[in-house]
């Protein structure tokens, strides 16, 4: 049975891919498919693309990307005259949303301050940190990760990578939230998205370009340890879905997150929220629902006071900031729209 339901949504549009605030995953990587499994993911998403190769750097290119890509944004303006512009990103996408919309860059090009979920490119090339992280993704040689995860868990993780060119024998002795990065950038490359051209991705890259300030409303480090530190149980269950019979849903689903991202259509992203709340109410038990509750305090609504705060310190620090964080972050009760409007912020939608 397929029941990801509102977890999966935390997960492709807050960040459950191993970089949250956006690395680098492309097709090259399915391409090495067994022997990339052997080699640390840190090499793979600490990588940024050079800006000069992303789609609409040549002003020759169609600009046809700026009519169809109408992410959600909205604007504040406080007491002293101080702005912001805030907006939902995905941090995995399609190269056809570039060159970026002309409200987009609009709102970039205004702001003094361009404030991210975490600054990727600060730890590019840290062979130090990165021979760290490895460490971290892996168990002693005498453990394995079937010992962490069920039978019908396990089962349908060998089944979904060995069907896409991997082995889970090269992989055993990987930590799940390792495992995760693996079997869901898999999914989003069938999906023809990329975590190359996610805008958060893209905007850092302008921002040290054009030497803009960079604010890290987390850091990666805090969200490496987020992921690493969720429970065997609840990592047991955002992977058991991966399966040979649920894959083809997986890589539709992924492709439906991105046109709704893409559209911007609130009441659309809403009714989704909504559907997907009724699939985790109908497929899963009560123990379940009692640990995805849990997954979804940490990875989006604790996660999400932080960040109002963080905007709310922005408003009163600078004229102008641009403000980027996944989408999941903003909508519904508990988002950071809710919480700014509780503190009396007015919000206009854009």
């Amino acid at each position: 049975m397929f029941h990801k339901g509102k977890a999966f949504l935390a997960a492709a549009l807050a960040a459950v891919m191993l970089s949250s605030c956006g690395g680098r995953s492309d097709s090259s990587t399915q391409a090495d498919n067994t022997q990339k499994a052997t080699t640390t993911k840190a090499t793979v998403t600490l990588t940024p693309q050079d800006s000069s190769s992303l789609p609409g750097s040549d002003s020759s290119e169609d600009q046809s990307g700026n009519d169809t890509c109408t992410p959600l944004m909205w604007h504040i303006t406080n007491a002293d005259g101080h702005e912001m512009t805030l907006m939902g990103s995905m941090h995995a996408l399609k190269p056809e949303i570039y060159p970026l919309p002309e409200r987009i860059m609009k709102a970039y090009e205004n702001a003094d301050v361009l404030a991210v979920e975490c600054d990727i490119t600060s730890i590019t090339g840290n062979f130090t940190y990165e021979l760290a992280l490895m460490k971290e993704m892996t168990y002693p040689e005498d453990e394995t990760v079937e010992s962490h995860l069920s039978k019908e868990t396990y089962d349908n993780l060998t089944g979904f990578l060995e069907a896409n060119g991997y082995s889970m024998d090269m992989i055993k002795h990987y930590k799940p939230w390792a495992i995760s990065s693996i079997v869901e950038e898999i999914v989003t490359n069938k999906s023809e998205i990329y975590s190359t051209y996610g805008i958060d991705n893209n905007l850092l890259q302008m921002a040290h370009e054009d030497k803009k300030e960079i604010y890290e409303v987390e850091s990666y480090d805090f969200q490496m340890e987020m992921l690493m530190n969720f429970s065997d149980e609840v990592q047991d269950i955002t992977l058991r879905d991966y399966s040979v019979e649920n894959e083809e849903e997986l890589v539709s689903q992924m492709s439906e997150l991105y046109e709704i991202w893409k559209n911007g259509d609130i009441d659309e992203i809403n009714q989704y929220m909504a559907e997907d709340e009724e699939q985790v109410e109908a497929g899963l038990t009560e123990e379940e629902k009692a640990l995805l509750d849990e997954y979804n305090a940490e990875m989006l609504y604790d996660r999400n006071t932080g960040m109002a705060d963080a905007a709310e310190k922005l408003l009163k620090e600078h004229e102008n900031t641009f403000f980027v964080v996944g989408l999941a972050h903003f909508i519904g009760d508990g988002g950071i729209i809710d919480l700014l409007t509780q503190r009396g912020y007015t919000i206009e939608m854009i």
